[in-house]
């Protein structure tokens, strides 16, 4: 199994403050590999630094052997890395239609290879073809999260971030983007994902990382992660 994504000695600091100390990871070819803890532990900067969204120091950044990290973060979309930030930013002031349409744009995609690839989206999220001359900024968060998941896989990822795709969603709109999700996964592309639901992370990921102050302090089995009396006690509340 090749490695997908690998990442070495990755720092953030934000005015002299170090957010991200040293953070060293890696997801297979195929995994899905979660990175869960506390607010604040750093997770969200990890994952901008991995995008190029977010300045930081790092000794490698890798895509399938691919050195990436000198890459702008167009750049780093058109060789396979998508990101599905926190808080979902999409183009509020744009309808559904043209946010998958910009996001098809790093990927230089044909207009037949832009409209079939709509229309997949629209397979995928029946609600986003309902509201799609809707403006997006008058949807629902749930419905949200279904177009910036959509547009993010409009440029066919070979490694998806997902960044709290959960947060502030309904139970039932959680269960429709993680099915969504597993989909994904199981077609074959490689996902890292930011969960604040540990257990239902943990529970779906092959492996996984926690993050404490900036650092990776337990990885390993996902199972054996969830098993971890560590992580039942900070991150299950058990």
């Amino acid at each position: 199994m090749s490695t997908a994504l690998e990442i070495t000695d990755l720092s953030v600091s934000y005015d002299g403050v170090r957010a991200v100390r040293r953070v060293s990871l890696a997801a297979q070819s195929g995994e899905m590999v979660c990175l869960i803890g506390s607010n604040g532990a750093g997770k969200t900067s990890t994952m901008g630094a991995i995008m190029g969204v977010v300045p930081s120091t790092t000794l490698s950044i890798k895509l399938f052997g691919e050195e990436i990290g000198h890459l702008k973060p167009h750049q780093r979309v058109q060789q396979g890395l998508s990101l599905v930030p926190e808080g979902r930013g999409i183009l509020t002031r744009m309808t559904v239609l043209e946010n998958l349409q910009i996001g098809s744009y790093p990927a230089r995609s044909t207009p037949v290879q832009v409209q079939a690839d709509i229309e997949r989206m629209f397979t995928t999220f029946p609600r986003l073809k309902e509201r799609a001359h809707q403006l997006a900024g008058t949807m629902s968060g749930g419905e949200q999260q279904m177009l910036a998941l959509a547009r993010a896989l409009m440029c066919h990822p070979r490694v998806l971030l997902l960044d709290e795709p959960s947060m502030g969603l309904s139970p039932i709109m959680v269960d429709t983007i993680f099915r969504v999700v597993e989909q994904v996964h199981k077609s074959g592309v490689t996902v890292l994902l930011v969960e604040q639901n540990a257990a239902l992370a943990l529970d779906i990921a092959d492996r996984g990382y926690v993050m404490s102050s900036g650092t990776i302090t337990l990885f390993g089995d996902a199972n054996a992660l969830a098993a971890d009396q560590r992580v039942k006690e900070a991150y299950l509340g058990e």
